[in-house]
């Protein structure tokens, strides 16, 4: 038998040369050390192909202005604060939002050219969120962002100390945003704004966890002169003592102030009025407690007599006492597409010392300024929402991006009390939205209080609702248990009556809800009883012409046990649901 030696004897083994025999005449140790050689220098080899390679990836053949601008969108870093959905009024912030969370640092580690791209992008830069434990990433971003502007949130107390360090940048900084602060913090912050020269500072947070009674004269004092900020327009205390005068107010383009005090001369309400007269770029204006630093007119002729226009006011949130509130709110003009947010404390429970609920007091009206034509939404809301739980009542109603916004804080927290919420909260939405044409209204809260007349009431009042979502907030600690679904279906095989269109005709009977089109349940009870109601009302309906379309029902089963037998029950309902009315849809899940 022939044998290939090329094949058997070393060093290579029948592989080629390529140029390498010599080194195996050499010591071992000599040829271990050109081994290591060549073994770096096929490393660098193999990423020089692989990025080469990679060079001819579609992606890398974007312009850098291109890639930039999708790494941007990788990191979605503040919300507007203008938005569709309704807004609590101005309530003490307890942390910073996140505005700089860098979402698209892992793409620094894809490849070479992205990692050089990203750090040669200032702008990438210069959102940063900062924590005493890890400061690292504000260093390093201090050092990418070389001459442009920053925005800098801070998320704890020791943080500040920042301000102090890093001096240097504070001409650079365009926005600002403070944790909330011990008094020792704030102060120290304060210091830090006021020997400090701020030129490109637009947007200021500054949260001061110091409560002081309002017109307290040791109220931390911030001094926002406009040779400090020239370039301020956003400004949102807690906490502080501030002067309203027209030099450090009429620039701002939004403005919250929560639980704050002036500090200077006295305030009047035409002193306030005044400076808010001069205020027409304001977009956004949320005051809290803030009122309590006015001193209001004995007399309340004046409101007749004075209207103050804010053209571009977008969002407006106002949460005081009473009667101060509506020396403000008669005196405002609000825009057909403000967001208008209206907040008070009114206990409701008698002052007997009985504890029992006084329903007079229970009156959204007195959150309304005199003139209804100030806020329109009153009749031309389309959608609305009524919540009554952990003692507050809140009427919501929407139209297309604007909202009204009415929070009555009744100061009860305990659950009985907070249960017979719900019917008063429904009987307010009606006195103040009456006139509107609702297409979709939302009940939240504990309905174990409500009856069929309530039910009633909401599908007789707005004839034209699409949609009713009820979302049962069910307390454990009262008696009534929660509500059972026959009690909302048997509603929907009712008839009731209007008069006819001229005052001789005889009344007309008509189907509750006749424009009902959706129907969505949430933590109701299902019982032994609730199928036949369901199935009575989705045949009576169909047979007067009025289908739902769809039946949503996210319930409590305490009869069903989990897992395959629910599933089984769950299609055997549905199924049978679908065989009666086949054109609606129906979801069942367990809550």
């Amino acid at each position: 038998m022939m044998f290939d030696t090329k094949q058997l004897r070393g060093p290579f083994y029948g592989l080629p040369d390529a140029g390498f025999s010599s080194l195996s005449c050499a010591s071992p140790a000599a040829t271990r050390e050109a081994i290591t050689v060549l073994m770096r220098s096929i490393d660098r080899n193999f990423y020089a192909i692989h990025a080469l390679s990679n060079w001819l990836a579609p992606i890398n053949r974007l312009p850098d202005e291109v890639l930039v601008e999708i790494f941007s969108l990788a990191n979605p870093t503040r919300q507007s604060s203008c938005t569709c959905e309704p807004r609590f009024p101005p309530t003490r912030a307890t942390h910073p939002a996140y505005i700089g969370s860098p979402c698209w640092a892992p793409l620094m580690l894809v490849c070479r050219h992205w990692h050089a791209l990203i750090l040669q992008t200032p702008r990438l830069w210069r959102a940063v969120d900062v924590w005493t434990r890890s400061p690292e990433h504000f260093a390093f971003a201090c050092k990418n962002l070389w001459r442009g502007t920053l925005e800098l949130a801070l998320h704890d107390q020791k943080s500040v100390r920042i301000l102090f360090l890093f001096d240097f940048m504070t001409p650079r900084i365009s926005k600002l945003v403070l944790p909330p602060l011990e008094c020792k913090y704030l102060r120290f912050a304060l210091g830090a704004l006021r020997h400090r020269q701020w030129p490109r500072l637009e947007e200021l947070t500054v949260l001061g966890q110091c409560h002081y009674p309002a017109r307290h004269a040791e109220a931390p004092q911030i001094d926002l002169s406009k040779d400090c900020f020239p370039m301020l327009s956003s400004l949102c205390l807690s906490s502080l003592a501030v002067s309203w005068e027209v030099g450090q107010v009429s620039r701002l383009r939004r403005l919250e102030l929560v639980d704050c005090a002036h500090v200077g001369s006295p305030l009047t309400l035409d002193g306030f009025l005044d400076v808010l007269d001069v205020c027409p770029d304001i977009e956004e204006l949320r005051l809290r407690n803030f009122l309590s630093s006015v001193t209001m007119p004995r007399s309340r002729s004046r409101r007749q007599r004075r209207t103050v226009l804010l053209p571009h006011l977008k969002d407006f949130g106002l949460h005081d006492e009473l009667s101060r509130m509506l020396e403000v709110l008669n005196a405002v003009y609000f825009p057909p597409e403000t967001r208008v947010h209206i907040g008070a404390v009114s206990p409701i429970q008698n002052e007997d010392g009985s504890g029992d609920l006084d329903p007079y007091k229970v009156d959204l009206k007195q959150l309304l300024p005199d003139d209804p034509e100030r806020l329109p939404l009153q009749w031309s809301a389309t959608s609305g929402r009524i919540e009554a739980r952990d003692g507050m009542i809140r009427a919501v109603a929407m139209a297309g991006t604007a909202h009204l916004v009415l929070d009555l804080d009744t100061k009860l927290d305990f659950g009985q009390w907070t249960a017979q919420l719900v019917p008063q909260a429904i009987r307010g939405f009606f006195d103040v939205f009456s006139r509107a044409r609702m297409r979709s209204v939302t009940l939240v809260g504990s309905t174990q209080d409500l009856n069929a007349s309530d039910y009633h009431e909401i599908l007789e009042y707005f004839l034209e609702l699409e949609v009713l979502r009820i979302e049962d907030q069910w307390d454990a600690d009262y008696e009534g248990g929660s509500h059972k679904v026959e009690d909302v279906f048997d509603v929907l095989a009712y008839m009731s009556e209007r008069p006819g269109v001229h005052e001789d005709d005889p009344w007309d009977e008509f189907v509750l809800g006749p424009s009902l089109k959706t129907l969505d349940l949430v933590q109701l009870e299902w019982t032994e009883r609730s199928l036949e109601a369901v199935k009575r009302s989705l045949r009576f309906r169909a047979e007067n012409g009025h289908t739902l379309e769809e039946l949503r029902l996210e319930l409590l089963f305490p009869t069903v046990p989990p897992g395959r037998e629910f599933e089984a029950f769950r299609e055997r309902t549905c199924a049978e649901l679908r065989e009666l009315v086949p054109s609606v849809k129906v979801t069942i899940q367990r809550a």
